[in-house]
């Protein structure tokens, strides 16, 4: 068996990608970015409340950048909560 076979089996195989009746996987692939670009789109709203257009794209670039891990973290957290379950 190869390589990419055995990490296809490994994912379809994790009891976490189960989770929501299986839409888990399609949820993260979708959520995740729609979180960042709402992340994006307020903070640059908010920033441009204060600042000029160039500031306040470079702000919310800088704040979306930052905010990654945290919800990549807690995506995995989540993924580690349906799998205890």
């Amino acid at each position: 068996m190869s390589k990419a076979a055995k990490i296809v089996d490994q994912v379809t195989g994790n009891p976490a990608f189960d989770g929501l009746g299986g839409y888990y996987i399609f949820l993260r692939r979708v959520l995740i970015p729609l979180l960042l670009a709402g992340v994006c789109l307020s903070s640059y709203s908010l920033m441009s409340t204060w600042f000029d257009h160039g500031v306040s794209i470079v702000v919310a670039g800088m704040f979306t950048g930052l905010s990654v891990g945290p919800i990549l973290t807690l995506e995995k957290m989540y993924g580690l909560w349906l799998n205890r379950e």
